[in-house]
């Protein structure tokens, strides 16, 4: 672990060199040159230490590793894609494509290519358009790669692409978490035979859809913030039931990027809509809202897989729909106080200065808070108040995992505040004096503050002028 840094400013001693004369002086080599030779040096030493890396864990290898060791996915992964690829290619042409909605995918999106913008007039065999604009877009460049849809074949072939990378981002949220262990990753796709069968014999959007909320997820978990709005958003323009997750994504921002971000953010999704589905609002607005996020929209029995126990009469029962959603909502909510426990601890708007002030002002000894870097954007700093005074810790967010400038890896920032909070004996400085997790500091954050003391100033003035207009009328 790095040594904990209190407030101020440390200097390092600086060396006194001895400089040759100017004769004697090499003549100096240009800075791209430099920085070309530096970017190779640093890039080849990378490339051995990864190298070497990979060659410990190949000598290492045992079946007790594959059963426990989260740190030697990246070793199976390869044989798992290789593994998937000859069984989507196995299924493709082994088993019969079955025709579901990928013909009437191909009618919808012909109406749009021919020139038709109004989502009232836009239909299939299956009945109506009701995705939004996204979908549309997707499906008329397959439209034109698979021949109007008539090369099956050709479309089967980029499910099982679309899989495969699919794939690819799953196992790398797998991976963050730093959690699971190989053979759950095998297990996974050994033991679904039909998530094969939605890819590469049904060709529905699901995937598309699902695929853009795993890439909003990887650049989530990396903080990535912008990135991974505009793809959850893209992921609701292909299939609106993406936006089941939307509280997630809700508590996310709102715990990690403060009150204002979050709103700014929602309202950057918000105008990824509008920017995509702007040739359908111009046309027929109600049309377009109505059919792509009709929210009443009642799914048919016959191609239901899930909730095949039940009765047709129960399946299309507007109660049994309302109790699925309450009880998505009871779910969400139930996690509702780990999150408001991490929002505890994490300030998203604090400086150093107001977050020394803070822990003196309000906290005691043991108090402490995270807080966004302001030196090294994506990482953090931990402030803790220890006699009297406040130190300043630094947290390294590597992208794939979150750690003290040394000592142990975490997968989140929680996981690591919890783990030193339970350890309190592990968080030491360089002199060998524990510094102690105890108290989540709980404040109001200081711009928030700032923001509403003109409008609270405002307003007693407007009152004391009240009062003084009445004092007068009374006289």
């Amino acid at each position: 672990m790095a040594p904990c840094t209190k407030a101020g400013t440390h200097l390092a001693n600086l060396t006194r060199l001895t400089l040759p004369s100017r004769n004697a002086m090499a003549p100096p080599r240009s800075m791209g040159k430099r920085n070309q030779h530096h970017r190779k040096s640093v890039f080849s030493k990378h490339l051995r230490s990864t190298y070497n890396c990979i060659m410990t864990d190949l000598r290492n290898f045992s079946l007790g590793r594959f059963v426990k060791d989260p740190g030697i996915v990246y070793l199976v992964v390869p044989f798992l894609l290789i593994f998937e690829f000859v069984v989507n290619m196995a299924v493709i042409r082994k088993v019969p494509y079955t025709e579901i909605d990928w013909k009437a995918y191909m009618q919808e999106v012909e109406g749009v290519l021919n020139g038709t913008f109004d989502y009232a007039q836009l239909k299939g065999d299956t009945g109506p358009l009701v995705y939004p604009a996204g979908f549309v877009y997707i499906f008329a460049a397959l439209y034109y790669v698979t021949d109007q849809g008539r090369n099956i074949v050709l479309a089967q072939y980029l499910y099982a692409g679309l899989y495969l990378v699919t794939l690819c981002v799953v196992f790398s949220l797998y991976n963050k978490t730093s959690k699971v262990p190989p053979y759950v990753l095998a297990l996974m796709c050994a033991t679904s035979y039909r998530v094969h069968s939605i890819y590469v014999l049904r060709l529905f959007n699901d995937p598309v859809a699902m695929f853009l909320l795993y890439a909003s997820a990887a650049f989530l978990v990396r903080r990535r913030w912008l990135l991974g709005c505009l793809f959850y958003s893209l992921a609701v323009s292909v299939k609106m039931n993406v936006l089941l997750f939307a509280p997630a994504l809700f508590f996310i921002l709102l715990s990690t990027q403060g009150f204002l971000h979050t709103i700014l953010l929602g309202l950057f999704c918000a105008a990824v809509q509008v920017v995509l589905g702007l040739p359908f609002l111009l046309s027929n607005p109600v049309s377009y809202i109505m059919g792509a996020f009709n929210l009443g929209r009642i799914f048919l029995y016959e191609w239901t897989v899930n909730w095949r126990f039940l009765p047709e009469d129960v399946f299309v029962d507007r109660r049994f729909h309302l109790a699925l959603l309450g009880l998505h909502a009871v779910v969400i909510l139930s996690f509702l106080p780990k999150w408001i426990r991490h929002g505890r601890w994490f300030h998203p708007n604090l400086s150093g200065l107001e977050a020394e002030q803070i822990l003196l002002d309000q906290g005691c000894d043991g108090s402490f808070l995270a807080r966004p870097s302001k030196s090294k954007k994506g990482d953090f700093t931990l402030s803790v108040r220890r006699n009297g005074v406040v130190t300043h810790i630094k947290i390294r967010n590597t992208g794939d995992y979150y750690d003290l400038y040394g000592g142990e890896n975490f997968a989140t920032l929680a996981e690591l505040v919890q783990y030193y909070m339970e350890n309190q004996d592990q968080l030491k400085e360089r002199n060998g004096e524990i510094i102690e997790l105890k108290y989540p500091l709980i404040c109001a954050d200081p711009t928030t503050e700032r923001r509403v003391e003109p409008l609270l100033l405002l307003l007693r003035r407007e009152r004391e002028k009240k009062k003084c207009s009445f004092v007068e009328q009374r006289s």
